[in-house]
C-alpha cells in the first residue's frame, strides 16, 4: 500500500481512538522508511511508556531538527531544556464516569488538515501520559523500565473464542514483568512484550457499560475500564470474563494481589475459563515462577488450545527456569503462532546466548531488532550477541542506546563495560562497571572486569580487592581464582601467587584455561627460584594441544626450558609485567658464570 495512504489511515485510526490499528499501520510505515520524522512523531503517540515516547520523539527530531511537535514533547518529558518552546497545558481530568458518557460516542468526521490532526492527537495523548505520571509517578514503580501499559509490538493473533461467539476484538499489547535475578547472557526476560487479548465480547445486562469498559481498556485507561466493569459485575456477578478483565487492569498497574483476587473470582464463576489461568500465571511469572506457574499455563492451554498467548508465556517460563530443550520447542511453536512478532526471535536469541551459539544469537537478535526498532530489550540482546561474536564496536553502539533509555538495568551497564573494555576504552569501561555495581553489587562478572581493568592500569591492590569479592560471591569461579593469582604476582607476592595458581588449575574447565595457569605459574616458580617445578610446569604447557596454547607461549616455554636445562643454578633477574593479554617474557641467556641474564 502507498505510504501516503497508510499514513492517512494511521492518522484516521488515531483520531477515532483505535490506537492498536494506528500502531500497526505506523509500524508498517517505519518498516518501509525510518527517515520520515512524521512517522516517528506519530509513533510517539502510540507507545505509552515514557522511555519509548522519548525514544520516538528523539528519532523524529533527529530526522527533522525543526520539528516543533517533537521538540515540545521532549520538553514536556524533561528530555530537552525549555528554551523558547512552551509545552501545552495539561487538560483537567474528569474522573466521574457515567455509563453512557459523551466520551464514548462516535467521533465527529475529520475536518482538519492531516498534520493538524496528528499534532492534536499526539498532544492530547502526551497530556494523558503526563497526567498518568503525575498520579502514579511517585511510587517505587515509577522508574522501572518497560511499564506494564506499554504498547510496543503489534501482534495480531487470530483465534476463536471458546465461550460465546462474538465479534473479533483487536488485542492491546502489554509488557511482561520485571526480571528475576537474571544471569549474564541470559537476561532480557524482564522486558519482553506479550499480547493481552480481549478474550471475548459477551452480551451482558449492562451492555453499554461493558462495551465502554472494553474501549477504555483498549485505550489503556485502566481506571475508567475498571469503573465500567465494576458496574457490570454488580449486575452479573457470574460474568467470568469481566472478572478476568478486572484482573488484567490490576495486573497491568502492578497490583498483583488485587489481580489474583479477580482471577480467582473468574475461575470460581467458570472453572473452564482459560484466560483466568493465563492471567494468574503471568502474575506468578512476575513474582516467583515455579510449578504452579507451569500448572496454570498448561491448564489454560488444555482448556483452550487456541489461546496462543499462553504458548508465548510458556516459552518465557522455560527460559526463566533454564529448561532449554523445552524452551527451544516452545519458541519454535511461537514462531508459527506469531510469524510477524519480534518476540519469538528475541527469545531465540536469548536461548542461543545461553548455549554459546554466537551465530544463531546474532541472527535472531538482528531479526528481532529489525522487526521493531522501538523494542528496547532487543538492543541489549543484540549488544550481547555482538560481544559473543567478537564485534565489540557494534556492541558498544547497541548498548549505548540501551543504557541511555534504560539507565537502571545493571546487566545493561555490565554488557556495555565489557564491550568498552574489549575496544580499549578502559576509562569509560570503569565508569560503566561502577554503575552496574551501584545497581547490583552481586554481579560476579562486574568484579572480574574491575579486577582486569585494575591490572591494566597497574593497580594490583585494587585488583586483589575486586577478585577477592568475586571469589566470595562464586567460590568455584576459575576467573576469580586465576585473576587473584595474577594480582598477587603483580604485587610480587610470589608464594601466595603460586598457591593460588595451584588452586586455579583445579578449577580449570578446559585445556585453554589450564594453559593460562601453566604459563603464569611457571614464571612464578622461577621467581621463587624453584627451577625444578618451573621446568615441569613449562613441560606441562607444551604437552597441551597446540590449539589451546598461543604460539608465542610455546616459543617462550621452549626457550625457558633450554636455559633451565643448560644451567645448573639459573637466576631470574627480570620478571614480566602482567597484562590482560600476556606478553612474551624477556629472553633468558646463559653466561659463563652459570647465571641467567635477560
Amino acid at each position: 500500500m502507498d505510504e501516503d495512504i497508510l499514513f492517512q489511515k494511521a492518522q484516521e485510526a488515531l483520531a477515532e481512538g483505535n490506537r492498536i490499528k494506528a500502531r500497526d499501520l505506523t509500524t508498517r510505515l517505519l518498516k518501509q522508511t525510518k527517515e520520515n520524522a512524521e512517522y516517528w512523531f506519530l509513533m510517539s503517540a502510540l507507545v505509552e511508556s515514557r522511555k519509548e515516547q522519548v525514544f520516538c520523539l528523539q528519532q523524529a527530531l533527529k530526522r527533522d531538527p525543526d520539528h516543533r511537535g517533537a521538540r515540545r514533547g521532549l520538553v514536556w518529558f524533561g528530555a530537552l531544556p525549555p528554551d523558547e518552546v512552551t509545552p501545552a497545558p495539561v487538560p483537567a481530568a474528569r474522573w466521574q464516569v457515567q455509563v453512557a458518557e459523551e466520551a464514548e460516542k462516535a467521533p465527529a468526521p475529520l475536518s482538519v488538515k492531516r498534520w493538524q490532526m496528528v499534532a492534536m492527537g499526539i498532544v492530547g495523548l502526551l497530556a494523558v501520559a503526563m497526567l498518568w505520571m503525575g498520579l502514579f509517578g511517585s511510587s517505587s514503580r515509577a522508574w522501572i523500565p518497560f511499564r506494564r501499559r506499554l504498547t510496543i509490538t503489534p501482534i495480531f493473533p487470530t483465534r476463536t473464542p471458546t465461550t460465546v461467539p462474538s465479534a473479533t476484538i483487536t488485542p492491546p499489547f502489554t509488557p511482561t514483568p520485571p526480571r528475576r535475578s537474571p544471569t549474564p547472557l541470559a537476561m532480557l526476560l524482564d522486558a519482553t512484550y506479550t499480547p493481552t487479548p480481549l478474550y471475548v465480547n459477551t452480551p451482558h445486562p449492562i451492555s453499554e457499560a461493558y462495551l465502554s469498559g472494553l474501549r477504555a481498556f483498549q485505550r489503556g485507561d485502566m481506571e475508567k475500564a475498571r469503573l465500567f466493569w465494576e458496574q457490570v459485575v454488580q449486575a452479573d456477578p457470574e460474568a467470568a470474563d469481566v472478572w478476568y478483565y478486572l484482573g488484567e487492569t490490576y495486573r497491568l498497574e502492578g497490583k498483583a494481589s488485587d489481580a489474583l483476587k479477580m482471577y480467582a473470582r473468574a475461575i470460581e464463576s467458570n472453572p473452564e475459563f482459560a484466560p483466568a489461568y493465563l492471567g494468574r500465571a503471568r502474575v506468578s511469572l512476575e513474582k516467583a515462577p515455579g510449578p504452579k506457574t507451569l500448572d496454570d499455563l498448561e491448564q489454560a492451554i488444555a482448556l483452550d488450545p487456541a489461546l496462543n498467548e499462553a504458548y508465548l508465556e510458556l516459552a518465557r517460563y522455560y527460559l526463566l527456569e533454564d529448561a532449554r530443550p523445552e524452551a527451544a520447542e516452545a519458541i519454535t511453536q511461537t514462531l508459527s503462532l506469531f510469524p510477524e512478532s519480534p518476540l519469538p526471535y528475541l527469545y531465540r536469541a536469548q536461548l542461543a546466548l545461553r548455549n554459546g551459539n554466537a551465530g544463531a544469537a546474532l541472527e535472531a537478535a538482528q531479526e528481532a531488532h529489525q522487526r521493531d526498532e522501538t523494542l528496547l530489550p532487543a538492543y541489549l540482546v543484540l549488544g550481547k550477541a555482538y560481544l559473543l561474536n567478537d564485534e565489540p564496536r557494534d556492541a558498544v553502539q547497541s548498548l549505548d542506546t540501551y543504557t541511555r533509555f534504560v539507565p537502571d538495568d545493571a546487566q545493561g551497564w555490565l554488557a556495555l563495560a565489557q564491550a568498552l573494555y574489549a575496544t580499549g576504552k578502559h576509562e569509560r569501561a570503569a565508569e560503566a562497571v561502577q554503575k552496574a555495581l551501584d545497581l547490583d553489587d552481586t554481579l560476579v562478572d562486574a568484579y572480574l572486569l574491575r579486577g582486569n581493568l585494575a591490572l591494566e592500569v597497574d593497580d594490583p591492590e585494587e585488583a586483589v580487592e575486586a577478585f577477592v569479592q568475586a571469589r566470595r560471591l562464586e567460590r568455584n569461579s576459575f576467573e576469580a581464582s586465576f585473576g587473584l593469582a595474577r594480582a598477587f604476582y603483580a604485587q610480587e607476592r610470589f608464594a601466595e601467587a603460586n598457591t593460588q595458581f595451584k588452586a586455579s588449575s583445579k578449577l580449570a574447565q578446559n585445556d585453554a584455561e589450564l594453559g593460562k595457569v601453566y604459563y603464569w605459574q611457571a614464571q612464578t616458580q622461577e621467581a621463587l627460584e624453584r627451577f625444578g617445578d618451573a621446568e615441569a610446569t613449562w613441560e606441562a604447557l607444551l604437552a597441551l594441544p597446540k590449539a589451546d596454547v598461543p604460539p608465542e607461549w610455546r616459543t617462550e616455554a621452549i626457550e625457558h626450558l633450554r636455559i633451565l636445562r643448560a644451567t645448573p643454578t639459573p637466576t631470574l633477574t627480570n620478571t614480566p609485567v602482567p597484562t590482560r593479554t600476556p606478553s612474551p617474557t624477556p629472553t633468558l641467556t646463559a653466561t659463563s658464570a652459570g647465571t641467567v641474564e635477560p
